[in-house]
């Protein structure tokens, strides 16, 4: 007949020492909580604390490949790690703790519960030491990626430097010459010398876009802009717009990461630029919206009264 062991109240009191001596700091909260707050704040860092490296490696890891899906991916898998570490990582210790039972088998109580305390328990080290490293191979292998992709694809480098083609004149103040209205929904980041609005979605829209409106110092006139950066379609036959007694002359460029929006006025014997810049790949959100129409909000100085 097989014979079965009743575990006595001994025996559990033991197991829950041993148990409370490998998991160390916060044992009763990981025992008690379901969702683990500093898993989910601090993701790898919070597991090389608790000494779980391989598991480090396989979120780091997890963490890149969805990074180039979503920012929000990467926001649900801390959320996964929040909620479950506490349950597999008690289960991971109980299987530590046989183990350790298994390679000491004369080893008393105590003896198996300091080694406990040693093998499993917390390290502020190895939290900050190897998750800096961890972050450090995160940047290469970013990097990496980077440039495998400019090498990979030509034409992305051709595409990303026609974003940044003009030179701008930081000594003027634009609000002597022009007048840029607040847009809804854009952020205003201007300064003395340039107007500049952004907008970036919270969501996985992809609606992002930058605009900037600024004197041009590297060319000399209208046609010198068209020859060097527009299309063939608008070098000879530009785009001609006149809003708010403004005369615009301009061309639009779509490439696979952007589409831009260039637009070309003289004043007094200058030139200015606005240059409005889409990366978003959906045809929804601010961004989209105010392209048509976003040479509405340009006055003249002297034409309207700007409000701080």
């Amino acid at each position: 007949q097989q014979q079965y062991t009743v575990p006595t109240e001994t025996n559990m009191n033991q197991e829950e020492e041993l148990l409370k001596a490998y998991i160390g700091n916060n044992y009763e909260d990981i025992k008690k909580q379901g969702f683990n707050i500093p898993a989910f704040f601090f993701s790898h860092f919070y597991l090389l604390y608790r000494k779980k490296i391989l598991w480090a490696i396989i979120y780091v890891f997890a963490a890149l490949i969805l990074t180039f899906f979503a920012d929000a991916a990467v926001t649900a898998l801390s959320v996964i790690l929040g909620i479950f570490f506490n349950k597999y990582y008690i289960e991971d210790c109980k299987k530590q703790i046989e183990k350790i039972k298994n390679q000491f088998p004369g080893a008393d109580h105590e003896t198996i519960k300091n080694i406990c305390s040693q093998k499993g328990g917390t390290s502020v080290g190895l939290s900050i030491g190897l998750g800096i490293v961890f972050e450090i191979i995160l940047i290469i292998l970013v990097i990496v990626i980077v440039i495998g992709a400019l090498f990979t694809d030509p034409d992305f480098v051709d595409e990303l430097s026609q974003l940044y083609i003009y030179e701008y004149d930081t000594t003027i103040k634009m609000e002597e010459k022009f007048i840029m209205e607040k847009i809804p929904e854009l952020r205003n980041v201007s300064s003395s010398y340039n107007y500049e609005f952004s907008y970036e979605s919270d969501n996985d829209l992809e609606d992002y876009c930058d605009l900037n409106l600024h004197k041009v110092t590297n060319y000399n006139s209208i046609e010198e802009i068209l020859k060097d950066n527009a299309p063939e379609e608008y070098k000879n036959n530009p785009i001609t717009k006149t809003i708010n007694n403004i005369n615009w002359v301009g061309y639009t460029k779509t490439s696979s990461i952007s589409e831009d929006y260039v637009y070309i006025t003289e004043k007094d014997g200058d030139l200015y630029v606005l240059q409005y810049d889409i990366l978003g790949r959906e045809e929804i959100g601010p961004c989209h919206e105010y392209k048509n129409n976003i040479l509405d909000f340009v006055y003249e100085a002297e034409e309207k009264e700007y409000n701080y």
